[in-house]
């Protein structure tokens, strides 16, 4: 299960809409009725927050599972004026607009899964995740992942796509971008995300030549998959297109190799590649929606933060703005607590 859905928040009446789309989707995920009214509060807390204090004030929605079970995903995202002291705006009684401060302590308090990262002037990113029977269910992920996925400007449907899966022996991710945007583009990313989801462990290079059979009739799509070995630390990648990956620490990075070509319709030869994967690696995959420069180091503090946080700021501030964008990223949990 995967859904999302992106909601601007610059008035008041947005902060109402907020709030009912969060509550639909965590029905829609089946969460208890307790759980819905979190994801419900967290997402009235950071509208209220963004309508009040911010610009160009974004909440992001997403629904999804991982061996934890099914998790709602709250993010907010805006592009300014950032917050001075994010720490201490998570205390009870903090505020600087006259109101009783409570909003980002509750935010923090009833949440399952928080983060936050702030920069001045560029703005401040809000990760909340309420998972299902989170008290009933410890977590058994070895992994931390986040993602944000944005349908080109007019589109209802995103033409991108992408996929975690987790075992004892590793974890794979997958990210298709169906050529074009809108309806068919979607059909053919989807179409990779079915290969994946019947056998997502058979290998990178398997699995893209399963990929390229599948999507024959479709208008075809870039895909690229990644697979992480924990116990050999390597690290497995194959790509056809313009899906760009690397693999960074907090003093070097490396490209990840991708061919050119179109799956499911002008594919070259399958190539798969072998990587070292470093101690307290990151692994950031992301479709030709944002730029190809990834720049971590201009953000002072950020590869520390929870991938879901690295992913939006990254679509924030890396986003073309004229097609489909996603963006994914993988690191042990033990990188991030």
């Amino acid at each position: 299960m995967y859904s999302s859905l992106a909601i601007p928040v610059t008035d008041q009446s947005q902060v109402g809409e907020a709030r009912r789309a969060a509550s639909q989707i965590a029905r829609e995920a089946e969460l208890s009725d307790t759980e819905a009214g979190k994801v419900s509060l967290i997402a009235t807390e950071l509208a209220n927050n963004l309508q009040k204090y911010a610009k160009a004030g974004r909440i992001l929605l997403q629904a999804f599972s991982d061996p934890r079970g099914k998790i709602v995903e709250v993010i907010s995202i805006d592009e300014g004026p950032g917050i001075a002291d994010p720490g201490r705006c998570q205390q009870d009684g903090f505020s600087t607009g006259g109101t009783p401060g409570s909003g980002l302590g509750a935010v923090k308090r009833v949440s399952t899964e928080f983060d936050i990262f702030s920069s001045q002037p560029k703005g401040t990113v809000v990760l909340a995740r309420i998972h299902a029977n989170s008290h009933a269910t410890p977590d058994r992920s070895t992994y931390a992942w986040g993602a944000v996925s944005i349908p080109a400007p007019g589109e209802s449907v995103c033409g991108d796509a992408w996929r975690i899966a987790e075992n004892a022996e590793g974890a794979v991710v997958i990210v298709a971008d169906g050529l074009g945007h809108g309806p068919l583009a979607s059909d053919a990313s989807q179409a990779a995300m079915k290969v994946f989801e019947a056998d997502a462990f058979q290998g990178p290079s398997r699995l893209m030549e399963s990929a390229h059979m599948r999507l024959s009739g479709t208008r075809g799509a870039a895909v690229a998959v990644a697979q992480l070995d924990i116990e050999k630390k390597t690290l497995r990648y194959c790509g056809i297109g313009n899906i760009s990956g690397c693999l960074l620490t907090t003093t070097s990075g490396r490209g990840l190799l991708t061919r050119n070509g179109i799956v499911g319709s002008r594919a070259h030869k399958v190539e798969e590649l072998k990587y070292p994967w470093p101690t307290n690696g990151l692994l950031i995959m992301y479709s030709d929606g944002l730029h190809t420069r990834i720049a971590l180091e201009t953000y002072p503090g950020l590869f520390s933060r929870h991938p879901g946080i690295i992913a939006a700021v990254l679509a924030r501030d890396c986003i073309r703005g004229k097609d489909d964008a996603t963006v994914v990223i993988l690191r042990l949990r033990a990188g991030w607590q």
